[in-house]
C-alpha cells in the first residue's frame, strides 16, 4: 500500500500546495475561501469523469 499512496503524494503535492496558498490568499482579503479549480490553473473539463 505505501508503494501506490507515496507516489501519488509526490505527484499531489504541488496541487495541494496550489490550494493551500489560493484558500490562504482568500482569507487575506477578507473572503470567505471557495474552491475553484480555475484559480489553481486546473481546467474542470479534464478531470471531470462522471460527464
Amino acid at each position: 500500500m505505501t508503494l501506490i499512496n507515496l507516489p501519488v503524494c509526490v505527484l499531489l503535492c504541488k496541487i495541494a500546495t496550489d490550494c493551500l496558498k489560493d484558500y490562504e490568499k482568500q482569507r487575506k482579503m477578507g473572503k470567505e475561501p471557495v474552491f475553484k479549480a480555475a484559480s489553481i490553473g486546473l481546467n474542470e473539463e479534464e478531470f471531470d469523469f462522471w460527464k
